[in-house]
């Protein structure tokens, strides 16, 4: 195999073939594909092995005149598609560390690595198996689960008809976290370009008075849902709704060939809630590299 390794802006890309390597690889993921990548960031790069064996998207950007790799914000993993052999790996870290001073970037699960000058952080993500029934998966719900969900049945209404409108109104009104405007621009467009090609679907959980208390936004990759996104309002927590939204995505794709990804949390109650469902956990690594001069280093540590 030609195992030569360039260096590309997308428009020097075959688009068709990346965008097939991406959904034919068992580690495929909707972040790596070329109409996400182009969303977060017109100017993606890509690693080329050989003749499209492997691929790797690569975003980066410019400050103090140094370019660095970063992981962007709606994009849990990137990586190597398909897994690559240790050797390719091995080749790819050392071209990246030749071609950057500064790396924060997410592998996927299938890219678990062991690097010399890298720090490697393990993060978690989780995922539920959608293929087996309805019943049957609700049976590996946890007990404290269950009870949180009969208690969002009876408060909450779930709807898969959400309007776009109403989803980023809400989104305005109860975003406590204070999203900053590139990263929602970033998220409309995702939201647009998905439902654009029937490849996402809102969710919304109203109230008895028939209030909106809780959005959610899936992406369909074609192998996975992936929760990209959700919000709730004061009374959309009181009454559980995001409880309500899961169970109900969970209700209506059982039985499909799909991985419902969670995207995971670091955070313990959120992951919690996330193993609430029965959903396993799955490792990712995180990777940084920093070869910064003094003392620029110090605040990139």
């Amino acid at each position: 195999m030609n195992s030569q390794i360039k260096f590309l802006h997308n428009q020097s890309i075959a688009i068709e073939r990346w965008d097939q390597v991406i959904f034919d690889s068992v580690n495929s993921r909707v972040y790596a594909f070329s109409w996400f990548l182009n969303i977060l960031n017109p100017n993606w790069h890509g690693l080329i092995v050989g003749d499209y064996e492997y691929v790797m998207p690569i975003i980066s950007a410019k400050k103090w005149g140094i370019e660095y790799a970063y992981q962007p914000v709606y994009a849990q993993q990137h990586g190597i598609f398909p897994p690559s052999t240790p050797g390719i790996t091995e080749s790819i870290f050392l071209f990246l560390q030749n071609q950057f001073r500064f790396i924060d970037i997410s592998l996927n699960s299938y890219n678990l690595v062991h690097l010399k000058n890298w720090n490697v952080e393990e993060r978690k993500n989780f995922i539920l198996t959608l293929h087996k029934s309805y019943p049957d998966i609700v049976q590996h719900y946890t007990n404290g689960c269950k009870n949180n969900l009969k208690k969002a049945i009876k408060l909450n209404t779930v709807k898969s008809t959400l309007p776009v409108d109403d989803f980023f109104s809400f989104i305005k009104t109860n975003n406590r976290l204070e999203v900053v405007d590139k990263t929602l621009q970033n998220l409309k467009k995702i939201v647009a370009a998905a439902l654009s090609q029937s490849a996402g679907i809102l969710y919304g959980a109203y109230s008895e008075k028939n209030e909106l208390t809780g959005v959610a936004f899936f992406l369909d990759d074609g192998k996975r849902y992936t929760y990209l996104c959700s919000f709730s309002s004061n009374t959309g927590k009181k009454n559980n709704s995001m409880f309500s939204v899961i169970d109900h995505f969970i209700r209506e794709h059982s039985q499909q060939n799909h991985l419902l990804d969670f995207e995971g949390s670091i955070i313990p109650g959120i992951a919690y809630f996330f193993s609430g469902f029965g959903a396993k956990h799955e490792i990712y690594h995180h990777l940084k590299y920093n070869r910064l001069p003094f003392p620029i280093r110090l605040f990139k540590n």
